[in-house]
């Protein structure tokens, strides 16, 4: 199987004016990760960022026919935060929002101070009352400026 470089994935872009946005990151014709952003009036919602961490990929050779590749911590996740803070800009929505649920936060503890490297802020959940959110729940959010 060929090894891994980061500049070898490419991001699929899929926008739709009434809906929103969905972004593929694929490596050898495979999936490997995904964005999904929902537009909500004058701005957007992240309702995902997923980075795969088990692919599975057919062996040239050995004993066991596939082999499950991990795609995280790869610089998978921040290609697509490129790609979704890009693509907003060309469609001058200047705000994007978002929720880190607890379950993500207990699997990856470090997410809140990647999100923050992005730029995303903390903020009160009184502008989303109608969302249902744990009270371990985060809202984040980033201004675009133009």
């Amino acid at each position: 199987m060929k090894k891994f470089f980061l500049e070898d994935v490419s991001i699929d872009v899929a926008w739709d004016d009434r809906q929103g946005c969905d972004f593929q990151a694929m490596w050898m014709g495979r999936k490997v990760g995904h964005a999904l952003c929902i537009i909500d009036g004058d701005r957007i919602k992240l309702c995902d960022i997923v980075v795969f961490d088990g692919v599975k990929f057919k062996r040239a050779f050995g004993l066991l026919p596939y082999r499950h590749v991990n795609f995280r911590n790869r610089g998978i996740g921040s290609l697509l935060m490129k790609a979704v803070i890009s693509e907003i800009r060309k469609h001058q929505i200047s705000k994007i929002y978002g929720f880190i649920v607890s379950k993500d936060l207990k699997r990856n503890p470090n997410l809140l101070n990647w999100y923050v490297g992005w730029g995303f802020a903390e903020v009160d959940r009184d502008e989303f009352q109608d969302v249902y959110l744990r009270d371990e729940d985060i809202v984040i959010t980033k201004n675009l400026t133009y």
